[in-house]
């Protein structure tokens, strides 16, 4: 196969991008790599050095890689070391991000792009012979296909041989490991589930705050140093989400009302809820944006998409989602949506609770296709309102619980007070925790957060059966 000059911008740089900087990429890429299967020559320059650097020291090059370019440069065509110049200096953002990179969803991008590469190949074999006139020739060349790895979808593994101890060894390292965490009491029943592959679903009635705390996931996922992809489906349009990240940032409000002197509730040590009065000054104007932009340089994780009600699918956010690959080989490690029940369906069932299941679970599919986790909300039914939450809470139809990994109820029990309740309504893998959380709150100064701690009932509280 002839290789090209240049990189391509998606799945090659990708891959280079995952063996120069991580170690855990580079171990399985060595194993699918041979060099025949470069299809550039920055490509084959690369990946020789990343694979020679593999054997001898057993772990990814990181910066080293800028050594070894400028002891090799002077031997390389210079429009190749051009090439492979600008390709390191695109990875200064990536060596601080070597332990969050998505590691799986690299690993099934190599494994993809090396697939086709042979099936290239095998389909240029086979042309040229039956253009020569040798159809037994092009007949071999068709029953060479390569075998696929057992990371290839559909593909069977023995749970008890090398290949099982593989994936058990992988699942080990990674399954537990939160993509990033949420503070106090809150986090202890929450961070377990915010891991790759998951699909962690907020269910509430309407004016809760669900889509405040999707937005606080979203920022402590990108302080993470993870790359973050929210999509607003409808709920609020591009610049009222935009407002409500810049109240977040600056901690102040736009609105008069909610600036100068205010009372902000805490947390005492005794996980009691008392005010202090502060003064938040004049309203956030756009400097304090700026200023504000500038100290938190996480910021720049956080891509942000929106689309008017009803006009969205899973596939128009998948969609979106290759096209950022393409464009600039970014990738996301937490997808959040606001919310699920404003996705619309593809597969145009004569029944409205067919095309909801087909919504829901086609969200568990991203999650599982970019490794990456999914965290959006839903609505709770009526029955929900000022009381603890259970399954029978799901609204439209209950099967919707059969593909979330995990699914939080948020209430409040006092309609007017800074204190909503968070509890548990369905784990995949975890046990069910026997306590809610009290969350407290300050949502006109973009805190969702304030503090967190067990719940205590009292009389008044009305529990379902």
């Amino acid at each position: 196969m002839k290789k090209r000059r240049k990189i391509e911008a998606s799945s090659e740089r990708i891959i280079l991008t995952g063996c120069v900087v991580n170690s855990k990429v580079l171990s399985r890429v060595v194993k699918m790599y041979t060099p025949d299967l470069a299809t550039s020559r920055v490509m084959g320059t690369v990946m020789g050095w990343c694979t020679d650097y593999f054997e001898k020291h057993g772990e990814a090059p990181g910066r080293h890689i800028e050594d070894i370019f400028k002891a090799a440069k002077r031997r390389m065509e210079p429009d190749t070391a051009s090439m492979v110049s600008d390709l390191l200096q695109s990875l200064s953002s990536e060596y601080e991000r070597n332990g969050e990179l998505n590691v799986g969803y690299v690993s099934s991008q190599a494994q993809a792009h090396f697939q086709e590469v042979r099936l290239r190949a095998m389909a240029e074999d086979m042309l040229v012979h039956l253009d020569n006139g040798d159809v037994s020739l092009a007949t071999e060349a068709l029953n060479t296909t390569p075998d696929p790895s057992p990371q290839d979808e559909g593909v069977w593994v023995d749970p008890f041989g090398e290949s099982g101890l593989d994936v058990l060894f992988e699942s080990m390292q990674e399954a537990h490991e939160p993509l990033f965490t949420l503070p106090g009491k809150l986090g202890e029943m929450m961070n377990e589930h915010m891991i790759r592959d998951g699909f962690v679903v907020l269910q509430g009635p309407e004016k809760i705050g669900k889509s405040w705390m999707l937005m606080k996931c979203s920022e402590r996922a990108a302080r993470k140093r993870r790359n973050v992809a929210v999509f607003e489906v409808g709920d609020m349009s591009l610049p009222q989400i935009q407002r409500r990240f810049a109240i977040s940032i600056t901690g102040k409000s736009d609105l008069p009302r909610y600036c100068g002197q205010q009372l902000l509730p805490f947390v005492t040590k005794e996980d009691k809820v008392e005010y202090k009065p502060i003064d938040v000054g004049p309203p956030m104007e756009f400097s304090d944006f700026r200023k504000a932009r500038k100290r938190n340089r996480w910021l720049g994780r956080i891509r942000l998409k929106a689309w008017a009600a009803g006009t969205a699918s899973p596939q128009t956010l998948e969609a979106q989602l290759r096209q950022w690959q393409k464009e600039d080989g970014w990738v996301p490690d937490v997808i959040i949506i606001d919310y699920v029940d404003l996705l619309g369906s593809e597969s145009k069932s004569s029944d409205f609770r067919h095309d909801i299941i087909s919504v829901w679970r086609d969200l568990r599919a991203m999650s599982q296709r970019w490794s990456s986790l999914v965290i959006t909300a839903t609505q709770a039914n009526k029955a929900a309102h000022g009381r603890i939450q259970t399954r029978l809470n799901t609204a439209e139809d209950k099967r919707k619980v059969g593909y979330p990994t995990a699914i939080f109820s948020l209430n409040k029990l006092q309609e007017e007070s800074d204190i909503i309740q968070v509890g548990a309504i369905a784990f995949r893998e975890a046990a069910m925790p026997g306590y809610i959380v009290d969350v407290v709150q300050c949502l006109k100064m973009g805190k969702p957060i304030v503090g967190s701690f067990v719940h205590v009932f009292e009389e008044s509280d009305e529990e379902n059966d």
